[in-house]
């Protein structure tokens, strides 16, 4: 391992950027706010350059050498990656995807051969006079980087950018370089900064002392080895181009940092934070370190949560996985969705479990929030509802809001209700359900066909819709979940209980591109047609599987 030193302080491995600079222990803590931000000062200057440089890491496709996972120590608190995987071959499959909108393509500027860390670099390098890509940076930069937060045991976690290196003595001469050219250039304040470069990475920290305890802590033992980032880390599966993971620690500091915040504010401040936010105050107008009760308890059961964005088969997907935070297991709404018909334009659907309007009524009360009970009592007095039991009935055992892929030829359409193609489905038995509509509409004294809606039922299923040939279609199965589109942008869409789906390969694209019209010029609407031309659906599907939750975001173009 190598350390940037001062000649008189061997053990200190700091780079003074004030002459007055004096390392401090190793047990100290970074409190002010000024040195707690990461990479303040020279050290952004120093991110634009060599983070920019890392994050174009992703040019390589034979990515190489330890993780930062295998660097960084157990007691990481947060951390996110930058590493183009060479075996879904990301750097291709991302370039690919965002070149096909001309927006983006434009202002790239780059084709899928480029070498991404020239391009980015030298975007950095532009004010750097005498530094080239070439001889300054090349020979040294790695393939990997990260930013994190690390306990070393002070009362903030101590700051943290990691970059892979393949030349240990050429990063030391090429960041002292770039760091005398970004005080020069920028004119930067002081600030504590240092650095580290072991075998395989470069450790910035806003101390070369933090820096290299988090080098040495990572030899004892690796945040790869750590169980629980294991946990999270085999749920979000392959790596992507970007990855990140949260401990269970971050929930212990999020909530001292509440209460520093709270009991911080002057008196009349807090009372108007907690205010805002339904909170009680503290005596004599103190803030009330407690106050924020629910919240700090959710804090304290935090248990991780981990993430991936990836590139392949010609769009994106973004994955996040965590704690089930107590919600029950239903049966997957994806099936009822697979079943509507392969035009679908667009779908948002949720399974509704057994006790959903229960368990949202005890949270609410475990609020304390005045005035439920009381508007609860008045609604059933106006809708003749027995709630929550009437409302549980109405929700099903699944409902979804559909849109169809018969697209306005233009705003007139609208006067017709029979011309818009949007309706609700409720799946469960049909005659509960409309029992407890003509019973609302007994005491409103509104029936639905005088907005109007129609309604039309099924085997299982009731439709409310504006449109009767629309409703009368939702009660026949149809074949949505076999398209490809769909199948692309909501993978293992039958096991999600929350789906939403956004369809663009049909006339909608071109009805919004036309409705969008009025209010742009030409050629503003023929970029925003060009722009939603390659774009083929939007897919994002909520799944529950016993104690882990799985969100999952998928863009597919055409």
């Amino acid at each position: 391992m190598s350390d940037q030193t001062p000649p008189t302080e061997p053990t200190e491995p700091t780079i003074a950027l004030e002459s007055g600079f004096q390392p401090e222990p190793a047990e100290a803590e970074h409190g002010s706010k000024g040195r707690g931000l990461l990479l303040a000062g020279v050290v952004g200057v120093v991110v634009l350059v060599l983070g920019g440089a890392a994050f174009a890491a992703w040019s390589f496709l034979n990515g190489t050498g330890p993780r930062p996972d295998d660097v960084l120590p157990a007691s990481t608190v947060a951390l996110a990656t930058v590493d183009l995987d060479p075996k879904a071959g990301q750097k291709i499959e991302a370039i690919k995807t965002l070149r096909k909108f001309p927006a983006l393509r434009d202002s790239l500027g780059i084709e899928s051969s480029d070498d991404l860390r020239r391009y980015l670099v030298e975007e950095g390098l532009g004010l750097c006079e005498g530094l080239t890509y070439e001889t300054d940076v090349e020979p040294w930069i790695g393939e990997r980087a990260a930013v994190a937060a690390v306990d070393l045991g002070g009362t903030y976690p101590a700051p943290a950018l990691l970059l892979q290196v393949s030349d240990t003595g050429g990063a030391e001469k090429g960041v002292d370089d770039l760091i005398a050219c970004a005080r020069e250039t920028d004119g930067l304040p002081p600030s504590d900064f240092g650095y580290v470069v072991g075998d395989d990475y470069l450790v910035i920290s806003d101390s070369g002392v933090h820096a290299k305890a988090i080098l040495e802590a990572g030899k004892k033992k690796n945040l790869a080895d750590d169980a629980t980032y294991q946990k999270w880390s085999d749920e979000v599966g392959d790596q992507g181009v970007l990855n990140f993971y949260v401990a269970p620690t971050a929930g212990k500091f999020l909530g001292e940092a509440l209460d520093g915040l709270l009991g911080g504010l002057p008196g009349s401040v807090a009372e108007d934070f907690q205010s805002e936010l339904g909170l009680q105050g503290g005596s004599e107008g103190e803030a009330d370190a407690d106050a924020l009760g629910d919240v700090k308890d959710g804090l304290d059961e935090f248990a991780g949560v981990a993430g991936a964005l990836r590139f392949a088969d010609g769009g994106m997907e973004l994955v996040v996985v965590g704690q089930n935070g107590g919600l029950e297991q239903s049966d997957p709404v994806g099936k009822a969705v697979a079943k509507l018909p392969s035009d679908t334009a667009l779908v948002a659907g949720l399974s509704v479990p057994d006790d959903l309007v229960q368990q949202l009524l005890d949270r609410v009360e475990a609020q304390d929030i005045p005035g439920v009970q009381s508007f609860l009592d008045d609604a059933e007095i106006r809708t003749g509802l027995d709630l929550p039991d009437d409302l549980q009935t109405l929700l099903g055992s699944a409902i979804m809001l559909t849109v169809g892929g018969d697209a306005p030829s233009g705003l007139e359409d609208f006067d017709d209700p029979e011309n818009v193609p949007v309706a609700l489905v409720r799946h469960g038995d049909p005659d509960e359900a409309l029992g407890i509509i003509g019973t609302v509409e007994e005491h409103l004294g509104l029936k639905l066909s005088d907005i109007p809606i129609v309604t039309e039922t099924g085997d299982d299923v009731l439709v409310l819709s504006p449109s009767s040939a629309y409703a009368a279609s939702l009660t026949e199965s149809g074949k949505l979940g076999s398209s490809d589109l769909f199948q692309r942008a909501v993978p293992d869409a039958e096991k999600a209980q929350g789906l939403f789906f956004l369809a663009l390969d049909t006339g909608w694209r071109e009805a919004i591109v036309d409705l969008a019209g009025t209010d742009l010029d030409p050629q503003e609407s023929d970029e925003l047609a060009a722009n939603l031309e390659p774009f083929g659906a939007l897919g994002l599907s909520a799944t529950i599987d016993g104690d882990v939750s799985r969100f999952q975001l998928r863009i597919a173009t055409d």
